[in-house]
Formats: C-alpha cells, sequence, structure tokens
C-alpha cells in the first residue's frame, strides 16, 4: 500500500528538522562535517530521508544560509531603528564590536561562507554531480553579502550622514570599504594569519580604524598612542 502523499506543512516541517539537525552538526563540529551521513546519525535516520526533501546538499548548506540571514534580517532591522534613535556611529560601533563576539561564540560557523564556496568544487563528490552549475555558491554568497550585510551597512551609512556624524561619500564605497576591513582581520585569525593572543587587539584597531574613516572621509587614523595594524614577532617590545 503507497504511503499517503504528505502536506506542504508536513514537507516544511521535515525540512524544518533536517536543517535543524545540520545546524547542529554545524555548531558542534564545524560546516566540514555537515553531510547526508552525519545529519541522518543526528536525527537517528536513514541518510535516504535527505534526497526526499532536497535534491543535494547544495540545497541544504543554501537553505542553512538563508534561514540564518533571516534571523539576521530582523536583528539588522532593530539595529537600524536604533541607529536612527540613538546614533548611528553608536549602533555601527557596537554592532563591529559584537561581531567579533558572535564570531568567538560560534567559530565554526563564521566559516560557512567558505565552506559553501569551496563545497562544488571538490572533485569526486556525489553531491558535486546533482549542483546547477547556473546557480554557483559564489552567486549565492554574493547575493546575500549584497542584501543584507552591504545593505544594511549602507543604510546606517547614510543615517549617519543624514544626522551628521558621518562624512559625505558614495556610501555604498564606504561600505564596502568597512566590510572588507572588519572580515579581513576575522578571516585572518580564523585562517591563523593572526593568533587567538592578537586578535582582541588587531581587531579593536580596524574597527576604530574604520570609524575613523567613515567620520574623516580617506583619512585613517588609528590613533598615535597605536601601533601599526601589522603582525609583528612576538618577541617584539612595544
Amino acid at each position: 500500500m503507497p504511503r499517503p502523499r504528505l502536506t506542504e506543512e508536513e514537507r516544511q516541517a521535515m525540512r524544518n528538522r533536517i536543517l535543524d539537525a545540520a545546524d547542529a552538526v554545524a555548531l558542534e563540529s564545524g560546516p566540514r562535517a555537515v553531510s547526508s551521513r552525519s545529519i541522518a546519525e543526528k536525527m537517528g535516520t536513514s541518510h535516504m530521508v535527505l534526497y526526499t526533501y532536497f535534491e543535494n546538499l547544495e540545497q541544504v548548506y543554501e537553505a542553512m544560509q538563508t534561514r540564518r540571514v533571516e534571523q539576521l534580517g530582523q536583528t539588522l532591522g532593530q539595529l537600524t531603528e536604533r541607529a536612527r534613535s540613538e546614533g548611528a556611529d553608536k549602533v555601527l560601533y557596537e554592532a563591529l564590536l559584537s561581531l567579533l563576539e558572535n564570531t568567538k561564540v560560534h567559530p565554526r560557523m563564521a566559516d560557512m561562507p567558505i565552506i559553501i564556496a569551496a563545497h562544488h568544487k571538490r572533485e569526486g563528490s556525489p553531491d558535486h554531480q546533482r549542483v546547477p552549475h547556473k546557480k554557483g555558491r559564489h552567486s549565492f554568497i554574493k547575493g546575500i553579502i549584497q542584501k543584507d550585510l552591504v545593505s544594511w551597512g549602507k543604510e546606517v551609512i547614510v543615517i549617519g550622514q543624514e544626522q551628521g556624524v558621518f562624512c559625505q561619500g558614495d556610501a555604498t564605497d564606504m561600505t564596502e570599504t568597512v566590510v572588507a576591513i572588519v572580515y579581513g582581520v576575522i578571516l585572518s585569525w580564523r585562517v591563523r594569519f593572526v593568533h587567538d593572543e592578537k586578535i582582541d587587539e588587531l581587531y579593536g584597531r580596524a574597527v576604530d580604524m574604520v570609524m575613523s574613516y567613515l567620520v574623516d572621509g580617506d583619512h585613517f587614523d588609528i590613533g598615535a598612542s597605536r601601533r601599526p595594524l601589522l603582525m609583528v614577532d612576538d618577541g617584539e617590545k612595544e
């Protein structure tokens, strides 16, 4: 006797269960550990169940990222309202500092964009054969960054310009500069170019530098009393 067809609500509930399991695996062991078998093990079911609800592992990654972006969107909306009422400079400064703290809490999830971009290049992967070439991970990540992080940053910078706390200029260019600087430091830390004992200091300098840039334009000033934002030997003295 054939199984009864699932309702759309039932299918969505199962998709959510799969995504919950995938998120749990990623948080515990990192995004690289997310696979059909690790998800199935977390759920206590067959790994083939995944392919009933997702075409391939690519779609699971994208659904995970989309869900996180939706949650991020709610947070960014609240921060935008605070920027209007409390000051864009204050809110953006706090948001940039919290970015590193959130990465420390879930460091492996911070690697998700890198893993998504690299996953489709893995030769010999069964999932690699199922990935539609017309919708690569690079395009997906680019859309996420432009729609959420850059768009929100641009909105807050425009608010700051209207409030007179940020200099006038192309808000998109300014936002992309800020994102490149702060994420450059975080990614350098994640790939072990920046050591754990130095990340707080270096990231703090990066945040100070971008705030100075937003206020003063092309002039970057991280404070005369601070060392340049460069890697130094552990034995080097102040």
